[in-house]
């Protein structure tokens, strides 16, 4: 092989690690994959939710991310404190739902698990009238989920 020919090579392999590692820095310095957060309102309760996701409400009044498989459920209207503490009684059974020790989470808030996923948690919030709540279905980060559930605003 001449060095003509090596010389090119060379350039193309270079060029290339240069494309990916400028293709990296964008990835993981880009908003999307950062952990920017963006206060979003559901139903008259403020979240403070990651930047990159977008929450459809479902047929069920049920808020959904495809992104980072998250599901916001809101008990905010026509409900009463008797109807938030049965709530909060029976999701764990219906769901088989551990109930975890988190120990940065706000005293208004429970956290659990979903039988023996360690990946699922549900983290309930409850307004200090106890007749409001949001559950905070997370599939992939409990460090989200619980940054989120700290952020919760009624209204």
């Amino acid at each position: 092989m001449d060095n003509k020919n090596f010389a090119i090579i060379l350039v193309v392999i270079i060029a290339f690690l240069v494309v990916v590692s400028l293709v990296g820095v964008f990835y993981f310095l880009s908003p999307a994959s950062s952990d920017s957060m963006k206060n979003e309102t559901f139903d008259n309760v403020v979240i403070s939710v990651p930047s990159n996701v977008n929450f459809a409400k479902n047929d069920l009044n049920v808020y959904e991310d495809m992104i980072k498989g998250i599901s916001i459920y809101t008990y905010t209207t026509g409900t009463d404190k008797s109807f938030i503490e049965e709530l909060i009684r029976s999701e764990p059974i219906l769901n088989n739902l551990t109930e975890i020790n988190i120990t940065n989470l706000s005293s208004n808030a429970k956290a659990f698990k979903w039988g023996q996923d360690e990946n699922m948690t549900t983290i309930i919030v409850t307004n200090d009238e106890k007749d409001k709540a949001v559950f905070i279905v997370s599939v992939y980060n409990r460090d989200l989920a619980v940054k989120m559930a700290n952020s919760v605003v009624f209204r």
